[in-house]
């Protein structure tokens, strides 16, 4: 702005110099007629003005448009590449070559050896029979010693635990007893009473109907019963050992 306004004060001081120049000129004397009139064109001053101050404003955007455009072309620094280092280039994965293909060995053939020859075992000659029957008479007497001891061996095992349990105690584990034992009845129902007499071992030696059940086939399953369950639990000494039991039979 400071420069236009410069420019224009020095157009207008050379246009009024110019002006006060003509005017202050002595005009030249014509013999002849009378002087000729002055004429001053403003308007040039005016256009004169106006062009200057188009030119300047031309030229102020030339030069802003020129320092603009170097202002772009500037080219930006481009970076240095980095040597590469000893230690990248050793990271740097060497290329392995292919492994090579393996040699397969053949197998050797190892020959078996052959199997022995089975071996004929020779079967003992059947002695001669001799006479069996002291043989049995010996073996029988051994059986019947082994079961008296067994009895025995009850007997006293018998007694001892009677000894040590109640008669109500007895009487539930003789129930139990027979109710482990207790066949089905296929659909039929009823109660019989068995009477049973036992030894002191509990082994049964005598069953027989107490009363019936009205179905003879509940009757005997009741009987069949009691001489399955034998022998029973051992009774104490104190408890008599003929007993009378219901056997109840439900469907099933």
């Amino acid at each position: 702005m400071l420069l236009w306004g410069g420019a224009v004060m020095t157009v207008v001081a050379v246009h009024a110099g110019a002006v006060i120049w003509v005017m202050l000129d002595p005009p030249v004397v014509n013999a002849a007629g009378p002087p000729p009139a002055i004429m001053v064109e403003l308007a040039l001053i005016n256009e004169a003005i106006d062009t200057e101050e188009t030119e300047l404003s031309e030229e102020i955007e030339d030069s802003q448009a020129s320092e603009a455009a170097e202002e772009v072309k500037v080219p930006e620094p481009i970076p240095e590449a980095m040597p590469e280092t000893e230690e990248e280039r050793e990271e740097e994965p060497e290329e392995t070559p292919p492994p090579e293909p393996l040699e397969v060995e053949h197998e050797a053939e190892v020959a078996l050896p052959t199997p022995p020859l089975p071996i004929k075992t020779l079967k003992p000659k059947a002695r001669p029979q001799q006479n069996s029957a002291p043989v049995q008479a010996a073996v029988k007497a051994r059986s019947q010693q082994a079961q008296q001891s067994t009895r025995n061996t009850a007997v006293q095992s018998a007694r001892t635990t009677g000894r040590t349990i109640s008669p109500a105690k007895w009487q539930s584990r003789l129930l139990a007893h027979l109710e482990r034992h207790k066949p089905r009845s296929k659909g039929q129902r009823g109660t019989a009473y068995i009477t049973f007499s036992i030894d002191a071992a509990g082994n049964v030696l005598s069953v027989r109907l107490a009363r019936s059940s009205g179905v003879s086939n509940i009757d005997q399953l009741a009987l069949n019963l009691v001489r399955r369950a034998s022998p029973v639990p051992s009774p104490p000494p104190d408890v008599q050992r003929t007993i009378t039991v219901p056997v109840k039979f439900n469907r099933r």
